[in-house]
């Protein structure tokens, strides 16, 4: 991957961090985004090609998504789109797995989920209205 290369991908991904993060209703969160640049690997597993992983802790409202760069070159831009929202989706629902053990405050924790992913898409309703409105 060229440097050329390199910072063409993450323009695209800044951009989509602009048109998604706010509307989304994660605008109160840190969300890094890191760029490896060769031979990534997520945590916890050796798989090659992974576009992306996201690393969320839920108890402080930061999640850092590292982006595969080498992968991206072959996304074109609606593609890319769709990943980049489903890895913050993974922010909204990381905080599901610490509960799976634990049956009595398991509902709580969906609750709040449920609760954030609603406003989150009403969130975004509103701003689409304003924009077509």
């Amino acid at each position: 991957m060229t440097d050329a290369e390199y910072e063409a991908e993450r323009q695209r991904l800044l951009a989509l961090s602009e048109k998604w993060i706010n509307p989304l209703g994660l605008g109160w969160w840190d969300i890094d985004l890191a760029y490896a640049r060769d031979d990534y690997s997520p945590p916890g597993g050796t798989k090659n090609g992974v576009l992306a992983h996201c690393d969320v802790d839920w108890r402080y409202g930061h999640a850092t998504i590292t982006w595969n760069m080498p992968e991206l070159l072959a996304y074109p831009d609606e593609k890319l789109e769709r990943a980049f929202v489903h890895e913050l989706m993974h922010i909204f629902l990381n905080e599901m797995r610490w509960t799976a053990s634990n049956d009595e405050d398991s509902i709580d924790h969906e609750e709040r989920v449920a609760t954030t992913l609603t406003k989150a898409f009403l969130w975004q309703r509103d701003s689409l209205d304003k924009v077509v409105g």
